[in-house]
């Protein structure tokens, strides 16, 4: 609803103060299963995320929908950013050839 939309603006302010700016963001607009009860507009919500530099992504805990992509995207963006650091330091001889992660979705679980 609008209230939590205007809560997560300021807690998205104060993760930044607190973490600082590389932590990554994911803001889960949730219960799209009652869509038509929807008070935020889906565009003003990406929008919204877009210029905090957050990964935007819509969700139903009752349904269990989205919730593996909101992570999935997370943890993509973590490990993009970690194979980055790795790439710009000189590889070690313990990590040398290592550094290579890939992310696969296993949706053979999903019901």
């Amino acid at each position: 609803d609008a209230e939590s939309f205007n809560k997560v603006k300021n807690w998205v302010k104060e993760l930044r103060k607190m973490v600082g700016p590389e932590i990554f963001i994911c803001i889960a607009g949730n219960k799209i299963d009652l869509e038509r009860e929807r008070q935020v507009n889906h565009a003003e919500a990406e929008e919204y995320a877009a210029s905090v530099g957050a990964h935007h992504c819509l969700t139903s805990a009752k349904l269990g929908r989205g919730i593996d992509e909101c992570f999935l995207a997370l943890t993509k963006r973590m490990l993009e950013q970690q194979l980055a650091r790795g790439a710009a330091r000189p590889p070690s001889k313990a990590s040398a050839g290592s550094a290579r992660i890939q992310v696969v979705a296993d949706d053979s679980a999903a019901p």
